[in-house]
């Protein structure tokens, strides 16, 4: 018989084995590890918030563990994944022997409970196990959220793999790399250590706002929650990677990342806008590339956003597709919250897109999200 354990705080030393111990035991992405929620709870966490993480036991034995947390709104209250918008893929973790099982206990559970009005399960890929689960439960209604592009290596070498890509590609990557070393001193650099990644943080910062500000947006890094964040993460996720691009010492460009096995999967990267004549990005990716294939990696996940210049890449159409669902467990106000984000959410953003682009506003957003 299966029984169900309630966590009010992420800090239990039990809930933390547990955690650890399922992560350990699947491909998940690292942002569905207990060092990245936690860390995540730290720094974002609101007084309207309070942790539910609820767990499935048999025999005494964890094989479930759903990382929740409730969202109390003026109007509406909701049970979301801890995580939720800066974390790519969501998952209820499992142990792979009973992974069904735990499943249907964990959302049988939040379903039969009215501490929310509405159950809102967000970043869910069609790739996971929990999505073909979940898309047979009739409580819940779905919308598609957003495409995640990924390319497959196939166990090529970095040759084949580039003759595969469309000539146009290859040409310019080429161009670009050699007038790049014409320049002046060109490096490439892998960063796996602590220390090395967290010395290179204030100039990632810096660089990532300067591109956001030359494209007239606002970069996410203004906000201190976000970079101290961000700062803690490279001390203690030895998963995340720093690829970065230097010419003549100085920082031109950089992706962060997570190394899962064979996964490589790219979270952030930008570029200096001042070398974007010398595609410095477009360069780094290619580079990037070369790296992974020749460390075996099988595939190099792009994660959320569906972008001509994240599929100029792929050499076929593996693109997983992330998905929203909800589930009303009031008849009123989770029934309202569940046509606000199927339907007038969008209606809203589409009337008012001039006025969210604004920078001062975007400004507001996330201040007022973090």
């Amino acid at each position: 018989m299966i029984n169900i354990r309630i966590y009010g705080v992420l800090g239990d030393p039990r809930l933390k084995g547990s955690w650890e111990d399922l992560y350990s035991r699947n491909d998940y992405c690292f942002q569905n590890s207990y060092a990245w929620c936690s860390l995540w709870w730290k720094n974002f966490h609101k007084s309207n918030w309070k942790p539910l993480i609820v767990t499935a036991e048999d025999s005494g034995q964890v094989i479930g563990l759903g990382p929740f947390m409730i969202e109390k709104k003026q109007l509406l209250t909701e049970l979301k994944f801890i995580g939720s918008g800066l974390t790519d893929f969501h998952e209820i973790l499992t142990h792979p022997a009973s992974r069904e099982e735990a499943f249907r206990a964990i959302l049988g559970w939040v379903l039969s409970n009215r501490y929310y009005d509405l159950v809102n399960l967000e970043q869910i890929s069609d790739s996971s196990s929990l999505y073909k689960v979940i898309r047979e439960v009739r409580a819940f209604k779905a919308r598609e959220m957003v495409k995640c592009p990924v390319v497959n290596f196939k166990s090529l070498s970095w040759e084949e793999y580039l003759r595969m890509l469309p000539s146009r590609l290859r040409w310019e990557w080429s161009k670009k790399h050699r007038e790049l070393n014409r320049k002046g001193r060109l490096q490439f650099i892998r960063l796996e250590g602590a220390k090395d990644k967290s010395e290179y943080l204030d100039k990632i910062f810096k660089l990532h706002v300067k591109r956001w500000e030359h494209e007239q947006g606002v970069s996410k890094f203004i906000e201190d929650k976000i970079r101290a964040f961000i700062s803690e993460l490279v001390m203690v996720a030895p998963e995340m990677i720093l690829y970065a691009l230097l010419l003549n010492d100085r920082l031109i460009a950089y992706q962060l990342g997570f190394s899962q096995k064979d996964v490589f999967y790219d979270w952030n990267k930008s570029y200096d806008p001042e070398l974007s004549r010398y595609s410095v990005g477009n360069v780094l990716m290619g580079l990037i590339l070369k790296d992974l294939i020749e460390k075996r990696f099988q595939k190099y996940n792009q994660m959320r956003g569906d972008y001509n210049w994240k599929r100029r890449w792929m050499t076929d159409e593996a693109t997983l597709t992330n998905y929203q669902f909800l589930a009303k467990s009031s008849p009123v106000r989770g029934y309202l919250g569940e046509k606000y984000y199927l339907e007038w959410k969008w209606r809203l953003k589409d009337r008012l897109k001039g006025i969210l682009n604004l920078s001062l506003v975007q400004k507001l957003v996330i201040k007022a999200k973090y």
